[in-house]
C-alpha cells in the first residue's frame, strides 16, 4: 500500500509539472504574439490530445486563462499541503487541466463566432520555430498526460478495488471481532469455571491438606500404639519365655513325680503281691494249725481214753488261758519236766527276734530308704519249722509242703511235751502267727508312707 500511494504522489507530481510547463509556453506565445504586430491563424484544439497547430491570437479570454492558471497553481499548493487521502488529491490535481481544457474550448468558440480580425503580417521565422518547438514539446507533454490519465484511471480502478478488498476486510474484520466476542465471551464463561474449578481446587487442596494432617495424627498415634504393642510383645515374650522355663521346670518335676509316681506304684504293687502272698501263707498257716489242732484234739482224746484205762483218776485238764497262765507257770513246767527235754522261752525269743529285726529296719531305712518286710516273723517261723521257705522263695512254697513242715514239727516236739505244753504251745504258735503274718503285716502295710 505504501508503494501504490508513492506511486500516485510521483504521478500527481509530474502532473502538476507538465501543467506549468504548458501554462508557461502558452504564456510565451501569448506574449510572443501580443508582440507582433502581425497577426496570424490561431490553431483550435479539436479535443485533448491532438496536436495544436498554430498559435491562438491573442483574445480578451487570455486574460481569463491567466486567471484560471494563477487559481491552478494555488489549488495545486492547496492540494501538495491538504493532507487528504491520495484519491481526494489526485481529483483535485486533475481539475485543473480539465478547466484548462474547457477554458481553450471556450475560446474556440468565441473565436469561432468573432469576425476574422485583419490578418497580420507573417511572423518572423525565428519565432515559427520558436512556436514550433513549443507546439512539438506541448504535444509530447499531452501524450504524457494521457498516459498520466491512463494510470491514474489504472489506479482509480486498482484503488476500488482496494477499497473493494478493504470493504471485504473490513467485513471479515468484523466477522472476526465478532468471532472475538464470542470468544471472549467464552472465555469470560471458561474464566468462571476455571475460577470455580480454582475454588473446589483450592477447597479440596484444604480437604487434602486436613485429610493429610488427620493421616500424620492418625500415623503418630499408630507409631504410639506400635511401640506399646512392640514393649507389650516383648514383655510377654518375656513372660512367655518364663512360663515356658516354668513349665519345663514343671515338666521336669512332673516327669520326676511321674518317675516316683511309678516307683512307688511298683513299689505298691510289690508291697500288695507281697500282703497277698503273706495274706495266702497266713490263711494257709491258719488252715494248718486249724488241721493240727483237729488232730491234735483227736489224739487228746485218744490219750485221755488211754489215761483213763492205765489210770481210773486221770488228772484234771486245764484250759489254757491267757488270763491265768503266765511266763512263770511255763518256766515252772519247764523246769519240772524231765532234763531230756529242751527248754525254751518262746516270748523272749520272738521279742529278741523282734528287737533284732527293728534294729536292722532302722539300719536298713537309714542306708537305703527302704524297709525289710516280714524279715524278723520269717527269722522266727525258721526256728520252728526247719524246712520253712525263706522270704524270697516262700510264694514258691505249696500248702502240702507247709503242713508236711507243721506235722514234723510237730511230731519232733510231741516227743519231749506234755499234753497241756503241747497245748499251750499250740495256742502260742497260732496266736504269734496270727498276730504278726497276718494283722500286723496288713496293717503296716496299709500305713507305712509312701516315700517322696
Amino acid at each position: 500500500m505504501q508503494s501504490e500511494h508513492q506511486k500516485k504522489i510521483e504521478l500527481d507530481d509530474d502532473i502538476l509539472q507538465c501543467k506549468a510547463q504548458l501554462q508557461k509556453v502558452m504564456q510565451s506565445a501569448a506574449g510572443a504574439v501580443r508582440a507582433e504586430s502581425t497577426s496570424g491563424t490561431q490553431p483550435h484544439a479539436g479535443q485533448v490530445g491532438q496536436p495544436i497547430q498554430s498559435i491562438q491570437p491573442a483574445h480578451p479570454a487570455q486574460s481569463e486563462n491567466q486567471d484560471n492558471s494563477t487559481q491552478e497553481q494555488q489549488q495545486q499548493k492547496d492540494d501538495a499541503s491538504d493532507p487528504r487521502p491520495s484519491s481526494q488529491a489526485v481529483g483535485a490535481r486533475i481539475l485543473p487541466f480539465e478547466t484548462l481544457h474547457k477554458t481553450s474550448t471556450n475560446n474556440t468558440a468565441n473565436d469561432a463566432g468573432e469576425p476574422d480580425p485583419p490578418k497580420p503580417t507573417q511572423p518572423a521565422p525565428k519565432i515559427q520555430a520558436a512556436l514550433q518547438e513549443n507546439i512539438d514539446r506541448l504535444n509530447e507533454k499531452i501524450q504524457e498526460i494521457d498516459k498520466l490519465q491512463e494510470s491514474n484511471q489504472q489506479l482509480k480502478r486498482s484503488l476500488d478495488e482496494s477499497a473493494r478488498f478493504a470493504a471485504d476486510k473490513q467485513q471479515r474484520i468484523e466477522d472476526l471481532e465478532h468471532q472475538l466476542a464470542e470468544k471472549i465471551n467464552e472465555l469470560s464463561a471458561l474464566k468462571f469455571c476455571v475460577e470455580e474449578y480454582a475454588a473446589t481446587l483450592a477447597e479440596q487442596a484444604q480437604q487434602l491438606r486436613r485429610a493429610d494432617q488427620q493421616k500424620e495424627d492418625v500415623e503418630k498415634r499408630l507409631e504410639e500404639q506400635t511401640l506399646e504393642w512392640a514393649k507389650t510383645i516383648d514383655a510377654m515374650k518375656a513372660a512367655q519365655e518364663a512360663a515356658a522355663r516354668t513349665l519345663l521346670e514343671r515338666q521336669r518335676e512332673l516327669e520326676s513325680l511321674r518317675a516316683e509316681l511309678s516307683n512307688a506304684e511298683s513299689r505298691m504293687e510289690q508291697v500288695d503281691a507281697d500282703n497277698a502272698r503273706l495274706l495266702r501263707e497266713n490263711a494257709e498257716l491258719t488252715e494248718a494249725i486249724e488241721d493240727v489242732r483237729t488232730q491234735l484234739g483227736r489224739q487228746e482224746e485218744e490219750w485221755a481214753m488211754q489215761d483213763a484205762v492205765d489210770d481210773p483218776q486221770p488228772e484234771p485238764y486245764c484250759e489254757p488261758c491267757e488270763e491265768v497262765i503266765s511266763e512263770d507257770d511255763v518256766h515252772l513246767e519247764q523246769k519240772l519236766a524231765a532234763e531230756d527235754i529242751p527248754g525254751f522261752n518262746l516270748a523272749e525269743q520272738i521279742l529278741a527276734e523282734q528287737r533284732k529285726a527293728s534294729t536292722a529296719r532302722r539300719r536298713q531305712l537309714q542306708r537305703s530308704g527302704k524297709p525289710t518286710q516280714n524279715g524278723a516273723i520269717e527269722h522266727v517261723m525258721e526256728q520252728y519249722f526247719s524246712n520253712a521257705p525263706s522270704a524270697g522263695g516262700s510264694s514258691s512254697s505249696s500248702r502240702p509242703q507247709r503242713i508236711a513242715h507243721t506235722h514234723r514239727f510237730l511230731s519232733r516236739q510231741d516227743e519231749y511235751l506234755s499234753d497241756y505244753q503241747q497245748t499251750l504251745l499250740s495256742d502260742i504258735v497260732q496266736k504269734d502267727i496270727r498276730r504278726f503274718c497276718g494283722h500286723e503285716a496288713a496293717s503296716a502295710s496299709i500305713r507305712r508312707p509312701f516315700p517322696n
